[in-house]
This record gives C-alpha cells, structure tokens and sequence, in this order.
C-alpha cells in the first residue's frame, strides 16, 4: 500500500521490470491475433469462445467517491464469461516435461472474481472464469505448453471480492488523506 501511495504522489518512480513488459508485449499480441476473427487463439483449446471485449478499460465507482480502473484481457458478453491470459515461465531447475495445472497456480487469485463484482456495476453478468496458460522457456524464447482452466463464478466469490476490497480501499483512502494533510499533491 506504501509503495502505492509513493507512486500515485510522485515519491516513488513506478516499479517496471523485464518481466512486465514481456507481459505486456505477449497481451498486445494476443489481443491483436483475438481482432482477426473475434475468438480466442485456437492453440488454447477452449473451443469457440466469441470476444465481446479484448483489453478494455473500466472505471467503475464501486464505492463512493472511489472509482476502480480495470482492465480485463478479455469478456465473452454473450457466454457470460471473463478470462485472462497467464504467462507462466520455466523454472531455474526445469519442467522435466511435467507442468503444473493452471488452476494450481491461480487457484488462490482473486483478480478475476473481482474484476466480475466490478462488471455488475456496468450490467454485465459475469458466471464463468477462465484462465489460459502459456508456459514459456526460461529465457521466453519459446511457448513450451498450453493450458486452461475454466471455473464458474458464482454471487459467494463476488461477494468475497468485495469483501477482500473493502478494508483495502479503506486503507488507501486513509493513506490519501494522510499525504494531502502533509501537504503533498496527488500526480494525476
């Protein structure tokens, strides 16, 4: 949350690594690859899946006062359907040709879950989540495996995403206040 702080009042330069911009590049090309014909890649195995929104931005005011900034990879409006793209990098010590699943890698994360409750505020139902794996050489030079995972969303993870934001928005606007009272000014 500090480092957070810094960055939004200009004390702190925002943290970039190699890795984020790997990231971002392989985002911006499967975003590109999804224009061709409004589906995600094939090589992913996820079957016909139309994109209604690849990339998009959303800034919902979840709270008052509060507005939330989000962008998704990707929604499928019509099959009610979120998903995220996941680029999963070899090891130092190897794969041996035994990949981890997907799902235990982001069972725990709550991003997509979040990012549905969010959609509620636009009217966009969200009951499916879907993860799509590439996994990448140690020098991401290579796609070495392709995985998915596809899970529903249901009213319970929404309401726990709303939970988890709660006292985590509560602490940034508390830390806000703290800077404008010691007279910083926000970068916009």
């Amino acid at each position: 949350m500090e480092r957070v702080l810094e960055e939004r009042f200009g004390q702190r330069k925002k943290l970039e690594l190699e890795a984020f911009d790997f990231g971002r590049t392989r985002h911006e090309m499967l975003e590109e690859e999804g224009k061709v014909d409004n589906k995600v890649p094939e090589y992913f195995g996820v079957g016909e899946i139309p994109i209604s929104h690849a990339e998009q931005g959303f800034a919902i005011e979840a709270f008052p006062g509060v507005i939330i900034h989000f962008t998704p990879d990707l929604l499928a409006a019509s099959e009610f359907l979120i998903a995220d793209y996941k680029m999963v990098r070899e090891p130092k010590d190897g794969w041996d040709g035994k990949f981890p699943s997907l799902w235990s890698i982001y069972k725990d994360s709550i991003q997509l879950d979040f990012y549905a409750w969010l959609l509620t505020f636009k009217k966009i139902p969200i009951k499916e989540k879907l993860y799509m794996g590439e996994y990448w050489n140690r020098d991401r030079t290579e796609i070495l495996h392709h995985d998915f995972v596809r899970k529903p969303v249901t009213i319970v993870d929404k309401g726990k995403a709303r939970a988890w934001a709660i006292p985590r928005i509560e602490r940034l606007m508390a830390g806000i206040q703290v800077y404008r009272e010691a007279g910083y000014s926000e970068i916009k």
